[in-house]
């Protein structure tokens, strides 16, 4: 299959690219095979192992992911930063090719079971991902959101209740959309990068000019008004005689 192949030729570019040691970048080649290596075995498993076009999309999807997947191991390692435009652009196409998916299978008559069930993985492994990837900037509880979907496959091996198939509900397929959606759109937010803050303005040259006037010692005594002090002229007393 083309996306494990494609995911780990990026990520061992993106190693190179970066400097990244062997460790570091080993590591991060096999978190992009992860995914992509995963959703291709369950595609050959089928019978007869076959993909139809939605299949070809969201497999690409998964090959984006396995991208994100070896930038987080190299971002939790020191290596890149955490928030980067190329990182946030590959993230934002990932999670917008989970409608694409949809459609294609819907327009073309080859909705499937199997199909349906590789699109729900892909969505709750991106999740993960960029929960992972929010580790450096808000905590290790971030994994909490990202892990929600594996925490319930582990309950279910000891309650095999947890196992059973649902009845279709479309308000439960809404709301499991919205909820996926919102929360991977809000950790792909958190990977843009901040802009700097803007720098005080400086005050203009009259500001200044009236601000040393007002605040100079020979100012400070002056009343109300416009700053300037009115002196009154002595009245000359007469001595009585009629002479002013």
């Amino acid at each position: 299959m083309a996306a494990p192949v494609g995911a780990v030729l990026a990520a061992g570019s993106l190693a190179a690219v970066v400097g990244a040691g062997p460790l570091p970048g080993s590591a991060a080649v096999l978190a992009a095979l992860v995914v992509p290596g995963l959703a291709a075995a369950s595609v050959l498993r089928r019978r007869p192992p076959a993909a139809g076009p939605a299949d070809l999309v969201t497999l690409a999807r998964t090959a984006l992911i396995g991208v994100v997947a070896a930038t987080t191991v190299l971002a939790l390692v020191g290596q890149v930063p955490v928030r980067t435009w190329p990182l946030a652009a590959v993230a934002g196409v990932a999670l917008a090719l989970d409608a694409v998916d949809g459609w294609v299978a819907r327009r073309t008559g080859t909705a499937s079971e199997a199909g349906g069930r590789l699109d729900m993985e892909s969505d709750a492994a991106l999740l993960l991902v960029l929960s992972a990837l929010l580790v450096p900037v808000v905590g290790w509880f971030a994994l909490l959101v990202g892990g929600m979907r594996y925490a319930f496959v582990l309950i279910g091996w000891w309650r095999p209740a947890l196992r059973g198939e649902l009845r279709f509900s479309q308000f439960r397929r809404v709301v499991a959309a919205v909820q996926g959606s919102a929360s991977s759109s809000r950790s792909c937010r958190s990977c843009l990068p901040r802009s700097p803050p803007r720098s005080p303005r400086p005050p203009s040259p009259c500001w200044r000019s009236r601000s040393a006037a007002t605040s100079s010692p020979s100012s400070a005594g002056t009343p109300r008004g416009d700053g300037r002090e009115r002196r009154r002229r002595p009245r000359l007393v007469g001595d009585g005689t009629g002479r002013g």
